[in-house]
């Protein structure tokens, strides 16, 4: 179970959110929506550890296995299959120990105990879960051999997503995952996320994403996170329904604040409705005021057509480009 009680974060002098209060537990899969800026990373790196709240608790319970995308390139000689079964951090411990027992096993046998979790984690059958996940993220089998390195930074990316998927996570955190994406590796990802039995938090700006894989909403506005039940589609609906009932009834308080309003400036200095007078003024003082719905206002731009164009827009001489070795010249 994830848990936060009355939690506050600020980022400098700007406020995300306030007093935040909400649970998420195994099976729940939540989209983190928000405008940009609005506190969605600052969350997930609160719930790392790699922020502390200025007020509040985040509480994850103790032992739980978090999985994020590391949001650094992969570099090195090791095989991409090697660098997706690394997400798994106690298959590799194990992977470890059980090798440093056999190499030293002349007088010794391995423990049982060893072999008894490695079975548990289903560590026989690893490499070939970690070979599902890179042909899932749209790898070809002679790829899965081939060095981290010989890789293209988007191809990177979908390497750092298949670790984050390989680990037995409690709490899986997916920052904006289908950016470096195509459309069949997107459906898989819909289809293996739909199946994640822990908590998972889903940053993403693609709504259709978000209704194939989620079963809740966190929006992220005005310094709190309100959840919604439901995909993005029906958050959507549920929220322009408030919106519309939020603004009806502040145009009806501000009517009635007019119509007061107009009554005390009429009569307040006229002996005989002073009394009434300064009772609807108290009245007006102790009314609890009703904001206006905000809606965001949409983003517009256009380019602005030039006065001329050059004959040539690019330009590239004696040129070389590639990663490990050069591929254009």
């Amino acid at each position: 179970m994830l848990k936060l009680t009355d939690v506050s974060l600020r980022r400098g002098r700007k406020l995300l959110f306030e007093n935040v209060t909400f649970q998420a537990h195994a099976g729940q899969r939540i989209g983190v929506i928000g405008a940009n800026g609005s506190g969605k990373t600052s969350l997930f790196q609160l719930l790392l550890g790699e922020l502390e709240a200025d007020a509040g608790t985040a509480h994850i319970p103790r032992g739980s296995r978090l999985g994020h995308v590391s949001q650094e390139s992969p570099a090195g000689p090791h095989t991409a299959l090697d660098h997706v079964l690394d997400g798994d951090r106690e298959l590799r411990r194990l992977q470890s120990a059980i090798r440093r027992a056999e190499q030293g096993a002349v007088e010794t046998e391995v423990p049982d105990d060893l072999y008894s979790r490695f079975e548990e984690i289903d560590g026989f059958s690893a490499e070939s879960r970690g070979a599902r996940l890179l042909h899932g993220l749209g790898f070809q089998p002679d790829e899965y051999s081939r060095p981290v390195d010989a890789f293209s930074g988007g191809w990177k990316m979908r390497l750092n997503l298949a670790q984050a998927l390989m680990c037995r996570s409690d709490l899986l955190l997916l920052d904006e995952p289908t950016n470096h994406l195509d459309l069949p590796a997107i459906l898989w990802l819909e289809s293996w996320l739909r199946h994640y039995r822990g908590i998972l938090l889903l940053v993403s700006h693609d709504r259709d994403f978000l209704d194939a894989t989620c079963t809740r909403i966190a929006n992220l506005e005005h310094g709190a996170i309100t959840l919604y039940e439901g995909d993005y589609s029906r958050f959507e609906s549920v929220r322009a329904e408030a919106l519309a009932r939020q603004q009806a009834m502040y145009r009806r308080q501000q009517k009635e604040i007019r119509h007061i309003q107009a009554y005390v400036d009429r009569f307040r200095y006229k002996a005989s409705k002073a009394r009434q007078a300064q009772s609807r003024l108290k009245m007006l003082e102790r009314m609890t005021h009703i904001a206006p719905a905000h809606v965001d206002s949409p983003f517009r731009f256009r380019f602005l057509e030039p006065e001329r164009q050059p004959r040539h827009l690019v330009r590239i001489e004696a040129g070389a480009a590639g990663y490990t070795q050069t591929v254009l010249r």
